[in-house]
């Protein structure tokens, strides 16, 4: 066991969002585990808070009452040392992730105090589009004989 301990805060009436199609959710459920790797990976953190809770969409249309279903996962640990760590793909790949669903996602982080990623999905869905995760860096090709 990694030895963290799990705050969990997921409101218990978050509303059914006919918009979450089978895209979305893989795409969610993606990105939700990049977070969770990079705690894990990461962060040296002896907690991590996950919450879900709803909250009221940007007002699009006078009468749109659309909610916003907010995800977060947050860590106790070192925090990452810029804006975005080098060396991987996970982040750029969970941004690409997100921008797909038409969800907005943001990394924050403060050294020495943690990282909380937070995504925030309308009711509505995006026009389809697939995830395009950045590419991984080039391999050496294998010696030919």
């Amino acid at each position: 066991a990694s030895g963290i301990s799990v705050d969990w805060q997921v409101d218990e009436e978050l509303p059914t969002l006919d918009s979450l199609t089978p895209h979305r959710v893989l795409q969610i459920q993606r990105i939700l585990l990049e977070a969770f790797t990079n705690v894990l990976r990461h962060a040296q953190a002896t907690r991590v808070r996950v919450s879900a809770h709803q909250q009221p969409g940007p007002v699009r249309q006078p009468d749109d009452e659309s909610p916003c279903l907010v995800l977060e996962i947050a860590d106790n640990g070192i925090g990452m040392p810029g804006p975005a760590a080098a060396g991987g793909q996970g982040l750029a790949n969970m941004r690409a992730r997100a921008q797909a669903i038409g969800a907005q996602l943001d990394v924050t982080s403060v050294p020495g105090q943690g990282t909380c990623v937070r995504i925030a999905l309308l009711g509505e869905p995006a026009p389809a589009m697939p995830a395009t995760p950045a590419p991984a860096p080039a391999t050496p090709a294998a010696p030919s004989m």
